[in-house]
This record gives structure tokens, sequence and C-alpha cells, in this order.
């Protein structure tokens, strides 16, 4: 039943996975996950052009099904579910997880610890991450998940600022490097709004492409660069 779960999996996704030795999925396998672990690891293998889909959601969920129960077919059972993450202006590993509701899961996906950026008034202040909440601004608290919130469901972080006040934080600081062109050598490179693959996709470069680079942040280890377009 592993076996023929991870031939599904890779039929639809390709076999990246086995080459990713550090990534989630590699490591949930070779360590033997069960329960919440593996079905997180699961879930984030479910974007169609960089967005997590409901469908590769749910045959995600499938065949963590068939992994670990060794139950065959093709449909999420009703005892699963998963929630999606928005990072309310900073920026989180993931953005999906998949879990069991009959096992509360503690929540695995991680914004950054703080960040940096300029407040309304000019000045420079750091936020902190507050939670995970149901709504924008307000909402609940979720520090579990369980069967309490519908398949779907949005989590939005909250940001605390120096005083202790709950906003949502700027733009991140960039760095100015003047004009330096850059040759694209991926196909189908995404443009998004921010430096950050929880912003929208508002365009794409192809293989060859001349790019015009004027700002750069970096953010854990990946640094973004700033076109006409937007930034990739």
């Amino acid at each position: 039943q592993q076996f023929d779960a991870m031939v599904c999996l890779s039929y639809n996704c390709g076999d990246a996975w086995v080459r990713e030795t550090d990534g989630v999925l590699y490591n949930a396998l070779a360590s033997g996950a069960t329960g919440a672990q593996l079905l997180y690891a699961f879930s984030l293998w479910s974007k169609s052009s960089s967005y997590n889909t409901k469908g590769l959601i749910e045959r995600r969920m499938a065949e963590g099904n068939l992994y670990l129960n060794g139950v065959y077919g093709t449909k999420m059972p009703d005892n699963y579910s998963y929630v999606l993450f928005d990072a309310n202006g900073g920026m989180v590993n993931y953005s999906v997880q998949g879990y069991c509701k009959d096992e509360p899961a503690t929540i695995l996906v991680e914004p950054a610890e703080s960040i940096t950026g300029t407040n309304s008034k000019g000045e420079t202040d750091t936020y902190t991450f507050d939670g995970w909440y149901t709504a924008i601004s307000g909402g609940s608290k979720v520090e579990l998940l369980d069967g309490s919130l519908p398949a779907g469901t949005t989590l939005y972080a909250h940001w605390k600022d120096s005083k202790g006040n709950v906003v949502t934080p700027p733009e991140p600081d960039v760095e100015n490097i003047g004009a330096v062109t850059v040759t694209v050598t991926s196909s189908e490179v995404n443009v998004r709004q921010g430096p950050g693959t929880g912003y929208d996709v508002v365009g794409s470069y192809n293989n060859g492409d001349k790019v015009t680079i004027l700002e750069q942040f970096t953010y854990g280890g990946t640094t973004w660069g700033c076109t006409n377009k937007g930034w990739i």
C-alpha cells in the first residue's frame, strides 16, 4: 500500500520528491512518520501553477489514506481535512496543511519569526508573529487543527509591532542595487506582486529573456529581484 501510494503521487507529480533529500516528504517517509506529520508532507505536493488547488489537495489526502491505512480510493476520506495559510503581509514557508480531524494536529506551517519594515510614520519597526487566526483582523486564534474547521478554511497570520499592537506589516524593506541585467534560464518563470511565493502571480518570463533588476530582497536564503513587471 505504501509503494502504491507513492506510485500514484509520482504519476501525478513526477519523482522530484525522491531527489529532494532535504524535502519534507522525503524526510517524513525516511523517518517512518505517521499521522499528522505524514499527511502534512503529502499535502505540500498539491500545487498547480504555484497555487494549491482543492482537487490536488484532496488527491494527496486520498493517497495519504492509502499509505497509512491501505484504503484504495480517489476521494479524501470524511475524517480528513486541510487548511490554507495567508501570511497577511509577512512570509510563510508553506501554505497548506492536511490532517486527520480525529487527531488534533499542531500547526506545522511557520511564518518568518519577525519582519522589519517602515511604518506609516516613516519609522523602522520590527513586527513579530502573534499566531494564526480565522480572519485577517479579529477572528479567533487557532492553535490546533481539528474537526471544528471546515475543509479549505484559510488561517491568517497576525503580527504585533514593537508596542504590542496587532497590525498588518508594511511591505518589506528592499535594497536598491541600481540597474542589473540578468538572463532568464528557466521557462515560465512566475512574476509576483511581491517578493515571496505568497504573493499573486501577475505575469511570467521565458527562457532567454533579458530582464533588468532594480531592487532586491532576500528572505530565507532566497533572493528576489524587482523588474518592471514585478518580482522574480
